[in-house]
């Protein structure tokens, strides 16, 4: 494909390992649900504090606090200037605020600040391991994806999952209303066969909509204006991709690796 670098998982993860992210705690699945080995995670946390803050951050989350009282409507401010003063495409209540529930813990007088982690292993990126360290909810999913662009220094992001044999953009941000709807995968595209279909990652050079005949979408993708990364991922027992609109341009997969936020990065490979 032209103007497109590719690289299988497995290559992914060797050159996300080597340029320094963390060796990640192994996740058991059940009913295509990914979950923590707490046993490996006990053994590791005395050697490995990444690990810890890891899994603490995913073993609260699963502790709703039902007496949270509500936050003030301010919790979107300053978004847009992460994003060059780009118009988001948010469409949240006024009132509407996610944090982090481990940021709750802080409040509480834990000591420590946690951040947000993304674990990667053969499938792709574990989205539901760092969806879980925030509210389930539609501003839970915007503050998960505000960390998720951070990590990868992106300045839109996306989730794309299979609906009715295409791939449709079920949460973004970033990204107007109604290109989410026209940017659709069909499963007829080149893209979707030599990539999508294959679980490879890719760097797509330039704005999408050069690329619109490839990937098979309507529309202008006008919100697209430099490089793409396409990630594959798990989310909700589903095999679906990562959008990530890149702030800089890069000549390679690897380059776009060692511009990420690596700390923030767990690899599991075995």
């Amino acid at each position: 494909i032209a103007d497109c670098d590719l690289i299988t998982i497995d290559h992914f993860l060797s050159i996300v390992q080597a340029a320094g992210a963390h060796v990640g705690v192994r996740v058991e699945h059940e009913d295509g649900v990914p979950r923590i080995d707490v046993a490996m995670y006990e053994s590791k946390f005395k050697t490995e504090p990444e690990i810890q803050e890891l899994v603490d951050s995913i073993i609260n989350s699963t502790a709703e606090d039902d007496s949270a009282s509500a936050s003030d409507g301010d919790g979107l401010a300053g978004i847009e200037s992460l994003f060059d003063g780009r118009d988001l495409g948010l469409d949240l209540l006024e009132g509407a605020r996610s944090e982090p529930k481990e940021s709750r813990d802080n409040s509480a007088g834990s000591g420590s600040k946690k951040r947000a982690s993304v674990l990667i292993n053969e499938n792709g990126v574990i989205y539901d391991l760092h969806a879980a360290g925030f509210r389930n909810s539609d501003s839970g999913m915007v503050k998960s994806l505000i960390e998720f662009t951070r990590i990868w220094r992106a300045q839109f992001g996306a989730l794309l999952l299979p609906y009715e044999d295409e791939l449709h953009i079920q949460h973004s941000l970033g990204i107007p209303g109604e290109d989410t709807e026209a940017f659709v995968i069909p499963e007829s595209s080149e893209f979707r066969t030599k990539v999508i279909n294959q679980r490879l990652v890719a760097l797509l050079r330039g704005p999408l909509g050069e690329h619109r005949r490839l990937i098979g979408f309507s529309g202008e993708a006008t919100f697209s204006t430099g490089q793409s990364l396409f990630l594959p991922i798990k989310f909700r027992a589903l095999s679906g991709y990562a959008l990530l609109g890149l702030r800089h341009e890069s000549p390679s997969i690897q380059a776009v690796v060692e511009r990420a936020k690596l700390d923030a990065i767990q690899v599991h490979t075995g």
